[in-house]
């Protein structure tokens, strides 16, 4: 889980980080980790996360053949479709995963 994670969080930071300073996207990539690390540990706990988007304006003549819009409304009818499928699971047991969410090392069980 933590590796593809770590992909996930690499990933966001390579598609949307625009900046030069490697330091910063580096910062950016940790605290994204332990943001998909906290949310992986609460649904593991059982958690409901529900997941909105906004909707686009309407298209437009200037903006309907912009690949970007057509990117973000496909993006956006995804959400949206999926969203109605999440549903809550009702876990028992202990959770399985114990995904570091901080910069601190955890105390052991």
């Amino acid at each position: 889980m933590e590796e593809v994670i770590r992909k996930i969080a690499n990933e966001v930071i390579t598609q949307y980080h625009k900046g030069q300073d490697e330091g910063r996207k580096n910062e950016l990539a940790n605290a994204t980790v332990i943001a998909l690390n906290k949310i992986a540990n609460r649904i593991d706990k059982g958690f409901n996360i529900e997941v909105r988007v906004e909707p686009l304006p309407p298209a437009t003549e200037k903006n309907k053949d912009d690949k970007q819009y057509q990117a973000q409304l496909t993006n956006i009818l995804n959400i949206q479709k999926h969203s109605k499928t999440l549903q809550y699971i009702n876990t028992s047991g202990q959770p399985i995963l114990e995904l570091k969410e901080s910069e601190k090392p955890q105390p052991k069980k």
